[in-house]
């Protein structure tokens, strides 16, 4: 009976161990969330460039979506980039502030000229510089998204 016993359980371990040895995907799947909604033009971008990469890459890998905060508000995001469950994310600049200090520069008022000095700036290796920054937190800055310039407010003259 003890022999039998053993036999069994043997059986069932080369079971468990021959499971775990199936082939891996070959399709490599990259997390992207954020808090936008769907018919925001920053997701619908996010869209182009996962059907791109999709085709650039011949199907091998994917980036997977998730909008309007599924998998967590803006700082819940890069705190999973942080530990690695989330790929990629796009946050806005006074959030990454808690993070990276230096992106506080970029929440400082009248800094910029106009549209074609903040682009011209934020291309720059200035810019480049500070995507860099925030690497000594786990963090890495791809690129600059224009949400535009607003919550300047007046009564009495234009800004």
């Amino acid at each position: 009976m003890k022999i039998t016993l053993k036999i069994s359980i043997f059986i069932v371990g080369v079971f468990a161990l021959l499971a775990g040895c199936r082939e891996a995907s070959k399709i490599i799947r990259l997390k992207l969330a954020h808090g936008l909604n769907q018919s925001h033009p920053v997701h619908q971008a996010m869209v182009f460039m996962a059907e791109r990469v999709a085709k650039k890459s011949g199907g091998r890998l994917r980036l997977d979506i998730y909008p309007s905060e599924q998998l967590g508000s803006e700082r819940e995001c890069l705190e999973l980039l942080q530990i690695g469950s989330l790929a990629m994310t796009k946050v806005s600049a006074s959030v990454l502030e808690g993070f990276a200090p230096e992106y506080q520069v970029l929440s400082l008022p009248y800094i910029f000229r106009n549209d074609a000095h903040r682009f011209a700036a934020l291309a720059s290796p200035i810019g480049q510089k500070l995507l860099l920054a925030s690497e000594k937190y786990w963090l890495r800055g791809l690129c600059f998204y224009d949400a535009g310039s607003r919550s300047f407010y007046t009564t009495r003259k234009p800004v």
